[in-house]
């Protein structure tokens, strides 16, 4: 799964470059924070069902991301990691849960690198997927209690991916060669979305060791 989601957010990191490249981000102190790459709504705690298919079978992980201030700041929950993004205080952290150690850094471009896949380039911005075979519109979707726009449009490798989204947030994103739920395919689903996020979801807790 770890492989597969990696070439998915290889894709959607390169749709978050070539649409910040629209404007110009005008503040070099808040490096992958383009004005246009932010979310629509102010907070938001939206959990994701990230499933795998190959060699016949299915593999599913549990995916959660917390943002505020409109996705200034940034956690994301993945594996066995916790990767918080803050580009008000100028930190980064990792944090591993099961041994209470994290590592501090200073806020980078990396940001655009965790949280691409999470953002969803739709109507509102200017979108490069139509330069790629097989762009289309699809019909909304609902998924996790929102209706969301929908783009399909194919590679040179003969991969499919869908996008879809509200409010400049993923909800759905999934990408297969042939038809979904076959080998070779992967989907990212939110499963739900809350408006309301967990206090201090963007410090350290106090009983971590710094590594």
């Amino acid at each position: 799964m770890k492989t597969k989601f990696k070439l998915l957010l290889s894709a959607a990191i390169l749709f978050v470059a070539f649409a910040g490249c629209s404007k110009d981000s005008g503040d070099e102190d808040d490096p992958g924070l383009d004005s246009e790459l932010l979310y629509g709504v102010k907070t938001g705690k939206i959990v994701y069902k990230a499933t795998s298919w190959e060699s016949g079978s299915s593999t599913s992980a549990t995916q959660t991301v917390i943002f505020d201030d409109y996705g200034k700041r940034f956690r994301l929950e993945m594996d066995e990691v916790v990767w918080i993004y803050d580009a008000v205080a100028k930190k980064s952290y990792q944090l591993i849960p099961a041994s209470k150690k994290y590592s501090e850094s200073p806020f980078s471009a990396d940001f655009g690198v965790a949280s691409a896949a999470y953002f969803y380039l739709g109507d509102d911005l200017h979108s490069v997927w139509s330069y790629y075979p097989g762009f289309s519109k699809k019909s909304d979707k609902n998924v996790a209690g929102k209706t969301c726009s929908l783009y399909s449009w194919n590679t040179t490798e003969g991969i499919t991916t869908e996008w879809g989204g509200w409010k400049r947030i993923t909800f759905w994103m999934q990408s297969y060669k042939g038809s979904p739920e076959t080998d070779d395919s992967f989907r990212l689903e939110a499963t739900s979305f809350s408006e309301t996020i967990p206090a201090n979801s963007f410090t350290v807790p106090s009983d971590y060791t710094k590594l």
